[in-house]
C-alpha cells in the first residue's frame, strides 16, 4: 500500500510538474517579438530649420516601465526599426545625443525620468527630444513619427563695447537656467548659471565672443543678465524669459566711470520666432525698456 501511495504522489508530482512547464511555454510564446515597429523622427520646421539634431538615440519603454530596447541612429534618413512583442510602448527620442558631452543612461538604467546631464567641463549642443506611445498588435507592421523639440536656446553673439582700456577680464552671466533634461523631455534643476569670458578685439575696445556653438537651457522665468568687468559687476533682471528654440544676441554699451551705465539689447531670430530685450542698467539699479517677440512661425 506505501508502494502505490509512493506511485501516486511520483504520479501527481509528474503532471503537475508538466502542468508548470506548459504555463511557461506559453508565457514565452505570449512574449514573442513578432511586431514590426519602424520609427521616424522630424522636426516641425522648414527649410534648414527642419534638420534634427544627430544622432538620435531611441529608448522604448514596456507597459512595467521597463526599457527593453535601444538604437542610435547617425544618418538623418534612416529610420529605426525593431521587433517588439505585441503591447503598449513608451518611444523616447533624443536628438543630438552626443555621448562625449552628454551623460546618457544605459538600457539598463534607463527610466523615463533619467537624467541627461553634461560632463565634466562640457556644454550642450543642439538638444532634442521627443516622446509619444504605440500599442502594437500580434504579427503587425507599425510605423510611428515623432516630432522633435529643440530643447535649448542658442547664443550666437555676445559683445560689450567701449570696456575701459585698463580692464583685464570681462564677461557675460545668464541665470538662473534649467540644469538639465529628463528623458521624457521635462527639465530638471533651477539653479544654472551660464558665464561667457569675452576677448578683446584688436584694436578696439570691445570685447567679443563669436561662436555658433554656445547653446543653453532656457531660464527658469525671468533671465538675469549679470556684466562682470573687472571686479565690478552689473546685473539686469529682464522683464521676459530665454526661451528655447531661440537664437539669442547679447550686445551692451559702457559709458563711463562717472555713471557707469550700460544699455543694450538681446534679440532672438527665427528658430521659433524674433524677439527682442532691451535694457539699460547702473549703480543704482536697472531700467527696462519696451521689449517685443514675434509670434511663432
Amino acid at each position: 500500500m506505501k508502494i502505490q501511495n509512493v506511485f501516486l504522489v511520483t504520479a501527481v508530482s509528474g503532471m503537475m510538474t508538466l502542468c508548470s512547464c506548459g504555463k511557461e511555454v506559453i508565457n514565452e510564446n505570449s512574449m514573442e517579438r513578432n511586431s514590426r515597429l519602424t520609427v521616424l523622427t522630424r522636426s516641425d520646421g522648414e527649410g534648414s530649420e527642419a534638420a534634427i539634431a544627430l544622432p538620435v538615440r531611441l529608448y522604448v519603454f514596456n507597459e512595467e516601465g521597463d526599457c527593453i530596447g535601444t538604437q542610435v541612429r547617425e544618418a538623418a534618413e534612416t529610420p529605426i526599426e525593431m521587433e517588439l512583442p505585441k503591447g503598449t510602448y513608451d518611444v523616447v527620442a533624443v536628438g543630438g545625443a552626443d555621448e562625449d558631452r552628454l551623460q546618457l543612461p544605459s538600457q539598463e538604467n534607463a527610466e523615463m525620468t533619467s537624467v541627461i546631464s553634461l560632463k565634466q567641463g562640457q556644454t550642450f549642443g543642439d538638444l532634442m527630444t521627443a516622446h509619444s506611445n504605440i500599442t502594437l498588435a500580434s504579427e503587425s507592421n507599425n510605423t510611428l513619427s515623432l516630432i522633435m523639440e529643440r530643447k535649448v536656446c542658442q547664443i550666437v553673439s555676445v559683445a560689450i563695447h567701449n570696456v575701459p582700456e585698463n580692464a583685464e577680464e570681462v564677461s557675460v552671466s545668464i541665470s538662473p537656467l534649467y540644469e538639465s533634461i529628463l528623458l521624457n523631455g521635462s527639465y530638471h534643476g533651477e539653479n544654472g548659471t551660464s558665464t561667457f569670458p569675452l576677448k578683446k578685439q584688436d584694436g578696439t575696445n570691445t570685447w567679443k565672443e563669436d561662436s555658433s556653438d554656445l547653446f543653453l537651457l532656457p531660464s527658469v522665468g525671468n533671465a538675469t543678465i549679470s556684466v562682470s568687468i573687472g571686479d565690478t559687476t552689473y546685473s539686469y533682471d529682464c522683464n521676459a524669459e530665454i526661451a528655447s528654440n531661440y537664437k539669442i544676441s547679447i550686445e551692451g554699451m559702457y559709458t563711463g566711470p562717472s555713471s557707469i551705465t550700460l544699455s543694450g539689447t538681446i534679440t532672438g531670430t527665427s528658430w521659433a520666432g524674433e524677439e527682442s530685450i532691451r535694457f539699460n542698467f547702473n549703480e543704482e539699479g536697472s531700467e527696462t525698456v519696451p521689449s517685443s517677440r514675434s509670434g511663432d512661425l
